[in-house]
This record gives C-alpha cells, structure tokens and sequence, in this order.
C-alpha cells in the first residue's frame, strides 16, 4: 500500500456509460515536518491563491495533535477549533478502557460540513499510514 504525501481531493463527475472523471479540485493535504511546524497536517482549499508551500500563505484548516494515536484537532484559519478526534473509551468512569487505535470518536462542531471532515480524516488515515500489527495473545 502506498503512503500519500500531498493528496487532493477532487469531485468527479459522471460522463455516461459509467466512465467518472475529475473535475474541480476541493482541497489538497500535506502531512508538516515536525522540524517545521507544530501542526501535524495542513490542508489547502481550492482557489488560485491556495497551494501549499505559497509565501506567506495560510493553511485553511491545520491539524493539532497527534491523529496516528488518534489525539486531535482540526482548526480553521482562524484558529477556532471545528472537529476534535479521541480514542473511543468502554465502560463507567471507574473502570474505563481504551479501545484499540482504530475505533476513535470524531466529534464536529455546529455548523461544520461533516463531509468535508470526514474527507480530512479518511486523508489524513492515508497520510500517517503504519503497518499493520496484530496484537499477540497467548491461549
């Protein structure tokens, strides 16, 4: 499986016969260095001006956290908070479990497009891909 580094995301639109083909681009995702920034992924909406590694360009949204360990959050440009992603827990408070890495809770604010944050985060699986590694258990 092939690991993305700046994936976009376009729309496709449907010729007929059941041939799909790209149309307008919606946005593009790159994965940040932790050397040049603090924000784990950038995301680019589309436009003439947006295009990552533009001087002096703002990303539109940026992820905070870590979304491999399943621990963050997603912002606007503006730096207000608009979908947060967390482990999932099982059971009371007292006796809490952390479910495994792959079953997490995306939580969206109001007035937020869920489709376009999920999208952030079906990339962003791609984008901090690690190998599989089953857990071993002993019989």
């Amino acid at each position: 499986m092939a690991r993305l580094s700046s994936p976009s995301v376009h729309r496709a639109s449907e010729e007929g016969h059941g041939k799909r083909t790209r149309t307008q681009q919606l946005f593009s995702m790159r994965k940040c260095s932790i050397m040049q920034t603090s924000h784990e992924a950038e995301v680019y909406m589309s436009g003439p001006t947006n295009a990552p590694g533009r001087t002096g360009h703002v990303p539109s949204f940026c992820v905070e956290g870590s979304f491999r360990r399943r621990s963050c959050k997603i912002r606007n440009s503006n730096g207000e908070q608009v979908a947060r992603i967390t482990r999932k827990k099982a059971g009371a408070a007292a006796l809490s479990l952390t479910l495994a890495e792959d079953v997490f809770s995306l939580e969206v604010q109001p007035n937020v497009d869920c489709a376009m944050i999920m999208a952030f985060v079906i990339v962003l699986d791609r984008i901090c891909w690690k190998p599989y590694t089953p857990l071993m258990c002993s019989s």
